[in-house]
């Protein structure tokens, strides 16, 4: 084996040396600090999520938006949808009227 050989087969060696290193760092990482947080959380949302509080609180929540959502649409949007419905029903019967008007009469006269 050529100078050049070995040369590239130390670079080599010392690159996958540190790609392992690395991988097996944030492996530990992965086991030692990242898992316990991530089992932590889990816990305590799955708590939350079995607590009936939580529920009676989102539904609670829910009726809330629901009835406000209800009075804006009642008070704010049908009117204006009234409007515009009460417009479009007038646009028609005017033009009803423009094309009976618009025809031609023949008369025997």
């Amino acid at each position: 084996m050529g100078y050049n050989e070995v040369s590239q087969a130390d670079w080599f060696d010392d690159f996958m040396d540190g790609v392992a290193d690395k991988i097996h760092n944030g492996a530990e990482f992965l086991r030692k600090d990242a898992a316990p947080v991530i089992r932590e959380k889990f816990n305590n949302v799955k708590e939350v999520l079995q607590d009936p509080e939580t529920h009676a609180k989102v539904q609670s929540w829910v009726k809330d938006k629901w009835e406000k959502t209800k009075d804006f649409v009642n008070t704010e949007v049908a009117p204006e949808v009234k409007k515009i419905y009460d417009a479009a029903v007038e646009g028609a019967k005017n033009n009803e009227a423009s094309e009976s008007n618009d025809k031609v009469k023949y008369s025997d006269d």
